[in-house]
């Protein structure tokens, strides 16, 4: 499209049309006329004619003019809509697309992984809780602040890995993250006292978690699309399938080896994070398109913003309107960074002014903080109450672990259903309702075959739940923010995370019981589920209210009308 020579030489823009999709030449576009609701079909070739098109309704203001220039081209002539011609040769295996499958089975693999490494060391959290009580023993408030600092900080640094991993690639993220992690279970394993336990297994065990955590799950959402739920539920199973395997073989480890053997054998697992880490290749950015000179088409080049352009943005120079009778030439043009230094931004909390998004964000912070005080304090409580017979304490998280990896998976085929996919968020805050009911149900257990179908129960939930969250995102601000969103939603978990099992060890030594630990989950995730709860009915009020389909953010109208006015006539 040439809008300052005033005509239109390519339609970019047609009725009831997706706008990724490319046009020819050939496209007509609608025209709305200044003094008429009606609207014409206007033929844009102009080698029907031999000259250039003039039949357009033509509005004789240059403030219009203008203001049309500056509100189109933003999107115009960005990537996504360079037209495809007949002649042109796009390379699209160098295409920045979803592939939803190839090297994305690999990224899956790899996902999976590193949440069987990271979650599954959090699921011994409770095992790592008796075993740090017995050797310094020190309260239960102060004993849970060891894992629950290091889960919450595996969390809340959501926003630094996502930030990082934009500018050092997941990839190289990642495989740090495994050096990082095994150094803090070694040094763990040498630690003299429970400050020792504080900084290495705390901080710097947080901190190699965050960085594996956080990426891992990101990359599904860049490789896969329309498969998203199910991968994603996959990759969360790796979570459920860690804390099962992790839960039988930590007390293995503590048995057969001492203290600080057990820790140095977990540095060794926390190592495999970097073979993992090395999968996960970065999705191609590089688009090769070659142009051909014969081609009359002439396209618009903007101004190139001085403060650093992105990936999405190419200027290509085509003499205007230009047909040239001798040899074809061909120039093959690839998109590379431009600006001054094209950094990418680590934080984006503008997202926050999303209230739906900013709701969800508290609601995960609440049920969050529901959730790990379960996972600490489950094997301590059911040899409280002594219904485990010949049992041991390490097989409620066993049971609680299976039913989780098996509602993961379930999930994901669920969510990505066709009937309940315009529904994903209502069903999602349904399986969080029904947490509360079983977080207030399992105080009340008698046997063991009761604790058993409520570990099952609260595996089920807390698997279905926590395995789409990304899913959810993606729904409420769109796939090209989940980057930043996913990384600011861990910090909200990490706040609840850091604040719930230490809470609940306080209100353990001043009562003497693990029971109260449930009762203050239930009560912070039935306060979240309200909120949410709120925050869907609202959202589909005003869709209702104003009658109009609720579409992803980042869309455009289907529709776009728009009007031209020839250079000539803005002379006069």
């Amino acid at each position: 499209m040439d809008i300052d020579s005033g005509y239109i030489n390519n339609a970019y823009i047609c009725e009831t049309k997706p706008f990724n999709q490319k046009y020819s030449s050939h496209t007509k576009v609608r025209q709305r006329s200044k003094s008429s609701a009606d609207t014409s079909i206007v033929n844009t070739n102009p080698h029907q004619h031999g000259q250039r098109s003039r039949s357009f309704d033509y509005i004789n203001t240059s403030k219009y003019h203008k203001n049309l220039r500056e509100h189109w081209t933003g999107f115009l002539f960005s990537k996504e809509f360079l037209p495809l011609e007949e002649n042109d040769n796009l390379d699209k295996s160098k295409d920045k697309e979803v592939p939803d499958g190839g090297w994305g089975w690999f990224i899956l693999l790899s996902s999976f992984m590193i949440q069987f490494i990271v979650i599954g060391f959090d699921g011994a959290s409770g095992i790592l809780f008796l075993k740090f009580t017995d050797k310094y023993k020190q309260s239960a408030a102060i004993t849970a602040w060891l894992g629950s600092l290091a889960t919450a900080l595996r969390l809340s640094l959501g926003p630094l890995a996502s930030g990082l991993s934009n500018r050092f690639t997941e990839r190289v993220l990642i495989m740090a993250s495994g050096v990082i992690l095994a150094l803090s279970m070694v040094l763990t394993g040498l630690s003299p006292n429970v400050i020792y336990v504080f900084l290495s297994f705390g901080i710097c065990g947080g901190i190699g978690r965050s960085f594996a955590y956080c990426p891992a799950i990101v990359m599904l959402g860049i490789y896969f699309k329309k498969k998203q739920g199910i991968v994603t539920g996959i990759a969360a199973s790796g979570c459920g399938v860690g804390r099962f395997a992790m839960s039988l073989l930590v007390p293995l480890l503590f048995r057969y080896f001492d203290f600080r053997g057990a820790f140095i054998l977990m540095g060794g697992i926390a190592l495999q994070i970097v073979v993992m880490g090395a999968l996960m290749r970065p999705l191609s950015v590089t688009k090769t398109k070659i142009i051909s000179e014969s081609n009359r088409r002439s396209n618009f080049r903007p101004e190139l913003n001085n403060n650093g352009c992105k990936l999405s943005s190419v200027a290509v120079t085509i003499p205007e309107n230009k047909i040239l009778n001798n040899e074809i030439k061909e120039q093959t043009i690839s998109e590379k960074d431009t600006g001054d230094e094209n950094k990418t931004p680590i934080f984006n909390f503008a997202l926050l002014k999303e209230m739906r998004f900013l709701g969800f964000c508290i609601t995960m912070l609440l049920s969050s903080l529901a959730e790990q005080s379960a996972f600490v304090f489950l094997p301590a409580f059911s040899e409280e109450i002594g219904v485990l017979g010949n049992f041991s304490s390490e097989y409620t998280l066993a049971i609680t672990s299976v039913f989780n990896t098996f509602a993961k998976v379930l999930a994901g085929f669920v969510f990505d259903c066709g009937l309940v996919r315009p529904y994903r968020v209502y069903l999602y805050n349904a399986l969080m309702f029904g947490l509360v009911i079983v977080s207030f149900v399992i105080p009340s257990v008698k046997t063991f075959t009761q604790l058993a179908i409520a570990c099952a129960l609260y595996g089920m939930f807390s698997g279905s739940y926590t395995a789409q969250k990304s899913v959810v995102i993606v729904d409420i601000l769109g796939r090209d923010k989940l980057k930043y969103s996913y990384g600011i939603l861990m910090m909200f978990q990490g706040i609840g995370v850091f604040i719930g099992p230490p809470l609940s060890g306080l209100v353990k030594d001043i009562n003497g019981r693990y029971d109260v630990a449930f009762y203050i989950g239930g009560v912070g995730m039935l306060v979240g589920s309200m909120i949410l709860f709120i925050n869907n009915v609202v959202h589909y009020v005003k869709s209702k209210n104003n009658n109009t389909q609720v579409n992803k953010p980042g869309t455009l109208p289907k529709t776009i009308q728009i009007s031209v006015i020839p250079a000539d006539n803005l002379k006069s």
